[in-house]
């Protein structure tokens, strides 16, 4: 099975779960995408109406190329006060990926409210934690 995200089969889920089925959230987080492109699109078509209703003497045609590089640049969403994309209109919480990882026992140990790593209070002869009786002897019969 292909487990891949390129794979056509997880892409049409996705796709299934964006378009189709009204209450996923990959619905309402593309329904919410729209509607901010939609509002950025009307503001924009409605500068660009209101400057095109005053009529000027000279210079239009350098007017209209500049409005619509702008209006380009917004579509884009090149200015940085656009380009931030609130999905919850509020602070959402950062989370952090720094940081060791621990491994699923020591996640569960920590889960229980026991110490994550286990203690070793043997030392040997010099001080040093002392190793495994046989160390390199292998354990498992092969």
């Amino acid at each position: 099975m292909a487990k891949s995200t390129r794979s056509k089969s997880k892409r049409s889920f996705r796709r299934a779960k964006r378009e189709e089925y009204e209450k996923s959230t990959y619905a309402a987080t593309h329904a919410a995408r729209l509607q901010r492109l939609n509002q950025k699109l009307s503001t924009i078509a409605q500068a660009s109406t209101s400057t095109t209703s005053i009529p000027q003497l000279g210079g239009e045609e350098e007017e209209k190329d500049a409005s619509h590089t702008d209006q380009a640049a917004l579509a884009l969403g090149d200015s940085p006060a656009d380009a931030t994309m609130d999905l919850d209109n509020g602070e959402s919480k950062k989370i952090s990926t720094h940081g060791r990882r621990l491994s699923r026992n020591q996640e569960w140990r920590a889960a229980k409210g026991l110490s994550v790593l286990k203690k070793t209070g043997k030392l040997n002869r010099k001080g040093e934690l002392s190793a495994s009786r046989k160390a390199g002897k292998s354990k498992r019969r092969r």
